[in-house]
């Protein structure tokens, strides 16, 4: 089992990328409402390059539909 990184507080794109993780892993909130794993694990790669200059991912620029 791999534990997810933590994102940093206070930080957007952590935050942005902890929402669509979730959604990536559940299919909840995804535009065509399938889970992408790969996806997921592109998040906690972005995560872990915090500060995010140069961002490793590239994240859709709306928020997932459903981010509970």
């Amino acid at each position: 089992m791999t534990l997810d990184p933590a994102p940093v507080e206070d930080c957007k794109v952590c935050a942005d990328c902890v929402d669509w993780r979730r959604a990536y892993r559940t299919g909840v909130g995804t535009p065509d409402g399938y889970t992408n794993l790969s996806a997921a694990s592109d998040c906690n790669v972005e995560i872990r390059n915090h500060p995010h200059h140069p961002p490793k991912v590239a994240l859709p620029t709306k928020r997932p539909a459903v981010t509970t």
